[in-house]
């Protein structure tokens, strides 16, 4: 911010919406009758904003004020009161690092502001939409996901009410929200749409700037997930050069890990190393553990999927050295996961065994019933190798629940495979059910794909990237 600009409190910014709103101007005609722009505007109006001298001086000319006249006006009504944009600033940054803390002090707010959820009170207030969208991200970060899109929908739904907010991004910024949270419930069509909605209400020129390329990224994350790699790929590529002028560090890193997983999984290997280790550098720097941990379990696939067994344990030892300093705790579960495959690749049943327990406790802990899936099936595949076949089919019933219960349909198919021929084997009396079942999921897989396609089992344990966490 330049150091000759002027703070306008939220009380202040109020003080010009009411004097515009007593004239019966919206904000474009205003707009056009003193030749400042709209956004301009709004970001004064909304408060918690440093504005350019010239366009407060045009603002104050046309309501018969001097810019001098502000600072009186702002000492005398609010000499001994906080700022409720600054105060909210505050608990949100509180909230990073003491959830239960920040979580107190918004309750404490809200009750001042007599703020309530899904209150019919439409009165306009410039701060009730980041209150909810704060009550969301303290939900989000308990895992308490359906009181997390509870608020972050109360959030869309007052600018809906006030489009004069609209200018701040927080709808765009709860859209992105929406989005993160479905993706970690595995509803990746829902997740998508919520994307999409954020895109189209982005205002270009508003405030939080960065949440354009947060939705990208987010959107790559739910397609590759959604194994349409082309297209996550298409959107990666589409932001890669923009991506140093990113404010966040993360957001950076998080292009960077997402290129690599697609890399990987297109068998690009010698160019995911390439990026991967150029990157390691900027997150150590920065101290990005999560990012730091991404990258070193990406280019241990990376080296286990071109043979060189050795350099990929170094990496996932490596990235799980980390793992008392990462925040998303359930990013380790793919490493656990990875080890544990690698170590099957290596006939070291007792570590393969062991490392995949791990991942399946910390998959059922975390509650990340995708990367659980995965590990079950991984533990499984361990049982079969070491003759324990009522075991193994324990774990793949298990993870077969589970891909029923998501519609998890590619991992789900694979998983009959295994258990058809086990049931088979055994001469089980569910043989015939599972049969028909196999059966039915090839033919609904076919259908999704549109023709009678070659059904290709497929046996990767790609990383599974996290969106950005601030937005």
């Amino acid at each position: 911010m330049g150091k000759n600009r002027i703070f306008v409190s939220t009380e202040l910014g109020e003080f010009f919406r009411s004097a515009r709103k007593e004239r019966g101007l919206s904000q474009l005609e205003l707009s056009a009758e003193i030749g400042v722009h709209q956004g301009i505007i709004s970001n004064i109006e909304r408060g918690a904003y440093q504005a350019e001298p010239s366009r407060l001086e045009k603002l104050c000319r046309f309501y018969g004020l001097q810019v001098s006249d502000l600072e009186n006006y702002r000492v005398r009504k609010y000499r001994d009161q906080l700022d409720s944009g600054l105060r909210l600033i505050a608990i949100e940054h509180v909230l990073l690092v003491d959830r239960e803390s920040g979580y107190t002090q918004l309750r404490e707010f809200e009750e001042e502001k007599k703020i309530e959820n899904g209150s019919k009170d439409t009165t306009f207030d410039p701060t009730r939409a980041v209150t909810y969208h704060l009550k969301g991200k303290y939900y989000e970060r308990k895992k308490e996901w359906n009181d997390a899109l509870e608020h972050y929908e109360l959030a869309v739904k007052y600018v809906d009410l006030h489009p004069e907010l609209l200018p701040t991004n927080i709808k765009a910024a709860s859209y992105n929200a929406l989005g993160c949270v479905c993706n970690r419930m595995n509803h990746l069509d829902r997740a998508l749409y919520y994307i999409q909605k954020g895109l189209d209400s982005f205002v270009e020129g508003g405030a939080r700037s960065h949440i354009r390329a947060h939705l990208q990224i987010t959107k790559a994350i739910v397609l590759e997930k959604q194994n349409r790699d082309g297209e996550a790929l298409k959107i990666i590529e589409e932001i890669w050069n923009e991506k140093d002028q990113l404010k966040s560090g993360s957001a950076r890193l998080n292009i960077t890990q997402i290129r690599i997983e697609l890399l990987n999984k297109l068998k690009r290997y010698d160019e995911a190393i390439e990026y991967a280790l150029a990157d390691l550098h900027d997150a150590r720097l920065n101290r990005l553990y999560d990012r730091c941990f991404e990258l070193w379990t990406s280019l241990g696939e990376s080296y286990a999927s071109i043979g060189q067994l050795a350099n990929a344990e170094l990496c996932y030892q490596t990235a799980l050295k980390l793992e008392p300093k990462i925040k998303d705790k359930q990013i380790a579960i793919t490493t656990y996961t990875q080890l544990g495959l690698l170590y099957l690749d290596q006939g070291q049943m007792e570590l393969a065994h062991t490392a995949l327990e791990e991942a399946v406790r910390q998959g059922k802990k975390h509650k990340d019933s995708y990367r659980l899936v995965k590990a079950l099936i991984a533990l499984a595949d361990c049982r079969l190798m070491q003759r324990h076949d009522m075991k193994a089919l324990e774990h793949y019933q298990e993870a077969l629940k589970l891909t029923e219960k998501h519609s998890f349909d590619m991992l789900r198919f694979d998983i009959l495979l295994e258990i058809t021929e086990i049931t088979e084997r055994n001469n089980l009396p569910t043989y015939q059910k599972y049969i028909d079942e196999f059966r039915q999921s090839a033919l609904s897989l076919r259908d999704r794909r549109g023709g009678r396609k070659r059904m290709k089992q497929i046996k990767t344990q790609s990383f599974i990237s996290e969106p950005p966490d601030e937005d």
